[in-house]
């Protein structure tokens, strides 16, 4: 039975088909798309394959069940500047209640920073500024079923603007993550960003209608917009460890070295995958690497991280990574986490 569970991780992480045949694309068909940026600095360096990981706050994004692995305080903020001056923020506090049970508060948001109103006559522009902003929050709580099995669920509140308009939403967000305890094995999935949809309103959709040749039908109109759907998304993904003290394959209690893989499929994406190895040292210092299959600019990604202890804040721990977005320029992302 362990060969079997070896042999299915191998095959998803080795021989997944980079050339899916993509079908009709739904690219740009949903509303939120804010919350398809990647999360945390471990999980970026990771290529995204961390659904199974899930073993730090950024598991309210990832699948919300890691966070049951939390049995003390803890808070994480992670910090991502984008290309064209657009900056991504997270911020994370886990609250346990219990040995088994623990809730969490989490935020995103985005922020393009202020870009200059044109017009056809003044195309360098008019000296006046708007703003495009994203956010989420979101209350999560998760639960140890049993030693191995992890439930968690992520309610949040989403709201995308554009200068005076807006639309806002509800969605919610399920994990599951099993630790099998076979070759390191762990089984993660997420369903996440299941919604209503969100549609845009606002003062900018307001207008004063044109009158006709008689000068009849001047009056105030509105802008029609369509709803969007929610970026409704899973995630399905393995790890193991090929060497560590939990591993059946090499032991060691010095050095761990893990490997992961994901799939996942979106209302308006054919799917993807995502690969990604760590390697820690002392439980101290990491070094971490990915790839993404199946993206249109992002691909390689790299990073490192170091945990330290600070007498009276508890466990301090710093992460860095940097992804390749091909035509753009590559992004740097930076997280901090204190854990009592």
């Amino acid at each position: 039975m362990k060969h079997k569970y070896l042999i299915c991780t191998l095959i998803l992480a080795f021989l997944i088909n980079p050339q899916i045949k993509a079908g009709e694309t739904k690219v740009g068909t949903s509303a939120a798309n804010f919350m398809k940026i990647e999360v945390g600095a471990r999980a970026s360096a990771l290529g995204g394959a961390f659904v199974s990981i899930s073993n730090d706050l950024t598991s309210m994004y990832w699948n919300p069940a890691g966070l049951a692995n939390y049995n003390s305080i803890s808070a994480q903020i992670e910090h991502l500047q984008l290309y064209a001056g657009i900056v991504h923020n997270f911020g994370g506090l886990s609250i346990p209640l219990g040995s088994d049970l623990t809730i969490g508060l989490n935020a995103i948001y985005l922020t393009s920073g202020d870009i200059e109103i044109t017009t056809e006559s003044q195309w360098d522009g008019t000296g006046q500024f708007y703003e495009v902003s994203n956010m989420s929050l979101g209350v999560s709580v998760a639960k140890k079923m049993t030693d191995r099995l992890l439930v968690g669920l992520n309610l949040k509140y989403l709201r995308e603007s554009i200068s005076r308009n807006s639309a806002s939403s509800f969605a919610a967000d399920f994990g599951l993550l099993l630790h099998t305890d076979i070759y390191g094995l762990n089984i993660g999935m997420n369903l996440s960003n299941v919604g209503p949809p969100m549609k845009m309103s606002g003062i900018d959709m307001q207008f004063q209608s044109e009158p006709d040749h008689q000068g009849l039908f001047n009056a105030p109109a509105e802008l029609i917009t369509e709803e969007w759907a929610m970026p409704t998304t899973f995630r399905m993904g393995l790890s193991a460890e090929i060497i560590g003290a939990k591993g059946d394959i090499i032991k060691s209690d010095k050095s761990t070295l893990l490997s992961s893989v994901d799939l996942s499929s979106a209302v308006d994406y054919n799917l993807k995958s995502n690969i990604g190895i760590e390697y820690v040292f002392d439980e101290q210092f990491s070094i971490r690497s990915g790839y993404r299959i199946g993206y249109s600019e992002s691909s390689f990604s790299a990073g490192a991280g170091v945990k330290i202890i600070i007498g009276g804040l508890g466990l301090f721990a710093f992460d860095y990574s940097y992804s390749d977005f091909g035509v753009f320029d590559g992004v740097h992302r930076f997280g901090i986490m204190i854990s009592q």
